[in-house]
């Protein structure tokens, strides 16, 4: 009989940590699936903000190859003005 309650002294404390355990392991569960739909949140935010990124990018390449086109004209431009200028000039003068 003093054994029996020696054992079952033994099996309450091996039942008491085993629900200790349980708990942890629940407590971590809950932890490492919070962390893991934190991770899949920011993945998701990163990758929104890459494609904003690349939208940004095409819209300043555009801008960019717009500006350089508008330099090419205006140059020409002013290259025409420089030529036509003296020649208009020239012209006036022979005409008098």
């Amino acid at each position: 009989m003093v054994k029996d309650l020696i054992i079952g002294d033994g099996l309450q404390k091996e039942l008491a940590a085993s629900r200790k355990v349980i708990e942890t392991l629940k407590t971590k569960s809950i932890t490492q699936d919070s962390i893991s739909f934190n991770l899949k949140s920011q993945v998701l935010n990163l990758n929104s903000i890459l494609i904003v990124k690349d939208d940004q990018f095409k819209v300043q390449e555009k801008l960019s190859k717009d500006l350089q086109l508008a330099l090419k004209k205006e140059k020409f431009k002013n290259k025409l003005f420089s030529i036509g200028t003296p020649v208009l000039i020239l012209g006036a003068l022979l005409l008098k």
